[in-house]
């Protein structure tokens, strides 16, 4: 357990802090040190709280501040690729100009390269995937847009599983990246664009 002396304690490994506190969560109030951040805000009259709702923990130790990724932020991805399952149209010529039906199986490529960043981005960078939008796209394609005030991203996943995913990104300055990637293996630069907001 932590105790109210730990926060001066000089830690070897800040990952060991960061299990250290983890542990405590489940028995008693919020650890010295520790910030969450998480859907709802988190009042010194909570005794417990439940780890799948945790989106970061960040934990300030002598080193600096280590942040690590919770459950929760893949129980928001889950949601939305729910959602996108159901609102995505199957049907062909959808939008009355021949549009081809989504199937579900292009879907569920979306959904496994989705899940494959966010658990890379978690366990190696520490940092939560970005919710992108889950759309559309042409020939029965489903693009994956991500957009901030710096930076933007679209992969777009084709319905024929052995073509490779195209993806564009643009910074709005000095950066613009496109090409194609393999959805079964993470990219290195892709996931750096990823991590940065």
């Amino acid at each position: 357990m932590i105790s109210a002396s730990a926060k001066s304690e000089t830690c070897r490994s800040p990952w060991l802090y960061v299990v250290k506190a983890l542990r405590h969560l489940s028995t008693s109030a919020e650890p010295p040190g520790i910030r969450w951040r998480r859907n709802a805000v988190r009042t010194s009259t909570e005794s417990s709280l439940d780890l799948r709702n945790v989106h970061e923990v960040s934990v300030a130790t002598a080193e600096g501040t280590v942040s690590f990724a919770g459950n929760g932020a893949f129980e928001e991805l889950e949601a939305a690729i729910r959602e996108a399952a159901g609102r995505l149209p199957r049907e062909e010529n959808w939008d009355d100009e021949g549009a081809r039906g989504y199937a579900p199986e292009t879907l569920e490529r979306a959904a496994t390269f989705l899940r494959l960043y966010a658990r890379k981005l978690r366990d190696v960078k520490q940092a939560s995937l970005p919710l992108p939008r889950i759309l559309p796209g042409p020939d029965g394609s489903i693009d994956l847009h991500w957009k901030t005030g710096e930076r933007e991203l679209l992969v777009n996943i084709p319905p024929d599983s052995a073509a490779p995913a195209g993806f564009y990104g643009d910074d709005y300055g000095a950066l613009c990246i496109k090409g194609t990637l393999d959805t079964a293996r993470c990219n290195e630069g892709l996931l750096e664009w990823l991590q940065q907001r």
